[in-house]
């Protein structure tokens, strides 16, 4: 099993295994309101069939360390063009084997402050006439540092990943390049 310095990956892992009987639950079936604590650092991210990923609800907790909304901004206009293309072949993974994506990344945000974060993201299936969608949920590590560079103003996610991989919660684990796996 993974450990997290989150309690709440435990608890958004937990409650997923539990609506996800055959595969990948639904949309419907997973109820944030089921998993309170962890509503503050959680991120909902739909996923279109062209790789377009797009920011549906962002928590308070995450906005507040950001000091930014991205609710409704594509996740490629925020993060390095480099990273862009492999972790949308990533996160179409999570959903060819229902498992979840663990990674630790540095992220900086419009203030210029430099943040590793650690994220735990999991698949949810399309309700009819909609998108699949992931719920990621986020937790600030430590402040690497505060800046005041010429990017400063501009919000970078992903900025470098420093651990990525699948973690196996019965389904298996999908093969994708240099990602690491791990089993629940």
């Amino acid at each position: 099993m993974a450990t997290f310095n989150s309690p709440y990956f435990d608890q958004v892992l937990a409650y997923w295994q539990s609506v996800a009987r055959e595969g990948v639950p639904s949309v419907s079936a997973f109820d944030l309101i089921q998993i309170p604590a962890a509503l503050p650092d959680i991120t909902f991210w739909e996923m279109y069939p062209d790789g377009r990923v797009i920011c549906r609800m962002v928590g308070t907790a995450v906005m507040a360390r950001m000091k930014s909304d991205i609710t409704g901004v594509e996740l490629s206009a925020v993060m390095p063009s480099s990273t862009e293309f492999n972790l949308v072949d990533d996160l179409r993974a999570l959903f060819s084997q229902p498992c979840a994506l663990f990674q630790v990344l540095v992220n900086r945000h419009v203030t210029g402050k430099t943040a590793r974060m650690e994220t735990l993201t999991l698949p949810l299936s399309a309700d009819k006439g909609g998108n699949p969608k992931l719920v990621t949920v986020n937790h600030m590590l430590e402040t690497v540092k505060y800046g005041d560079d010429q990017q400063s103003g501009t919000l970078e996610l992903m900025r470098t990943i420093e651990d990525h991989r699948f973690i196996d919660l019965g389904f298996g684990i999908p093969t994708v390049k240099n990602a690491q796996q791990t089993a629940s």
